[in-house]
């Protein structure tokens, strides 16, 4: 399975709005090839969607970009699916970024990456943007996304970072900056002007779980972004932050402690020698209890691991702490799952809510609107972790 994760940041080239006909031609597929065709919807919604789709044939020529983004992405929140998205294919358009990455928790919005510039707001927590509340923010987003709510705060991201997204909605007063009311690490309430950055002199994107490690990433050294301070010692859980696939020995309790944060191979690390090395130490060491940490578990592919997962409660006699959070997503709730229905009574759930229903439609191809460079991804293939399928 392959999980369609939006990451939150990435390249795109600024584009000239397109004429009416090019963008009535990019509609026309979207309404043919994605709305028809997706197995997500439902009688109603597609309805809602094919109905939408034509009150935009009539303004096509007046939308600008940002609009014309922002109805890329309302037709695929109808579908109300996590899998059913949009992602920029090369040379399509994208509005400028603030110099800085948020990440948003259950109870706060936070400045999780900053810019040199803007290095003491990291860790900050964000109230108000342009004087609206985040849970007004969120409120006026929602239907910019499907899923559920646990997966839009994450998925959201991407407009609360862009003035002229917001600027669009009604949401900014300004296309090119954002006024952000904050509570700094100190506890010190500031507000800051932020004037948005062009693409090319911003990181490239990165999976949500990685903007809470110090360290920074790759595309972040050059131009000089760092995330919150490192404490004396990272937690467990964020270290080694680069790296897909743990396992660690936690002798003083008696556990072996494994974490994926996706379900992709790289060429650095191939998951099925993960895998094969996993299971020499577990049956080296003989744990006592096993902490399964599948939190930042964006998804990919799960047929490698199926064995694995269903294999992992015969590894260790005791408990299976399994965490999870609204990151885990596709192939990693697909992964929760197997654990848990191979061992339940002996299986603790911590965390929160994983990032999608326990129904739902992936396995998609995409289809990408020649003009604009907006690939959507359309959803063909059926899980039910409920019922079975």
């Amino acid at each position: 399975m392959r999980a369609a994760l939006l990451v939150a940041v990435l390249a795109g080239l600024p584009g000239i709005p397109a004429g009416a006909e090019a963008r009535r031609a990019d509609l026309a597929i979207l309404r043919d090839d994605y709305v028809a065709q997706g197995r997500a919807f439902t009688p109603e919604t597609r309805r809602a969607a094919f109905d939408y789709l034509a009150s935009l044939e009539t303004r096509a020529s007046g939308m600008s970009d940002a609009e014309f983004l922002i109805a890329v992405a309302t037709t695929t929140a109808l579908a109300d699916n996590g899998h059913d998205s949009w992602h920029p294919g090369d040379g399509a358009w994208l509005p400028k970024r603030a110099p800085m990455r948020f990440f948003w928790f259950p109870d706060a919005l936070v400045v999780a990456r900053a810019s040199p510039e803007q290095r003491d707001l990291a860790g900050a927590r964000v109230t108000a943007i342009d004087g609206h509340s985040i849970d007004e923010l969120f409120g006026r987003l929602r239907p910019l996304s499907g899923g559920t709510d646990e997966y839009r705060r994450w998925n959201l991201t991407l407009f609360l970072e862009r003035a002229e997204l917001l600027h669009a909605l009604g949401l900014a007063a300004s296309p090119d900056r954002m006024t952000l009311s904050l509570v700094l690490r100190d506890g010190t309430a500031t507000t800051r002007g932020i004037e948005m950055l062009p693409h090319e002199s911003t990181p490239h994107g990165v999976a949500p779980g990685r903007l809470l490690s110090a360290p920074p990433y790759d595309g972040e050294k050059q131009f000089g972004w760092t995330g919150v301070p490192a404490t004396a010692e990272e937690p467990l859980y964020l270290q080694d932050p680069d790296r897909q696939f743990r396992i660690v020995d936690l002798p003083a309790i008696g556990a072996s402690y494994l974490q994926f944060r996706s379900h992709y191979s790289t060429e650095a690390e191939p998951i099925e020698d993960f895998i094969r090395a996993a299971r020499a130490q577990l049956a080296d060491t003989r744990p006592e209890n096993l902490i399964v940490d599948l939190r930042f578990d964006g998804g990919g592919n799960i047929d490698p691991t199926v064995d694995f997962f269903n294999g992992l409660a015969a590894a260790v006699p005791g408990r299976i702490y399994l965490i999870v959070s609204r990151l885990t997503f596709s192939a990693g709730i697909v992964a929760a799952a197997l654990v848990e229905q191979s061992a339940a009574d002996r299986v603790t759930f911590v965390g929160e809510p994983v990032g999608d229903r326990l129904r739902f439609w992936s396995e998609a191809k995409a289809v990408c609107l020649p003009e604009s460079k907006y690939c959507i991804q359309v959803t063909n293939g059926l899980w039910d972790l409920v019922a079975g399928c």
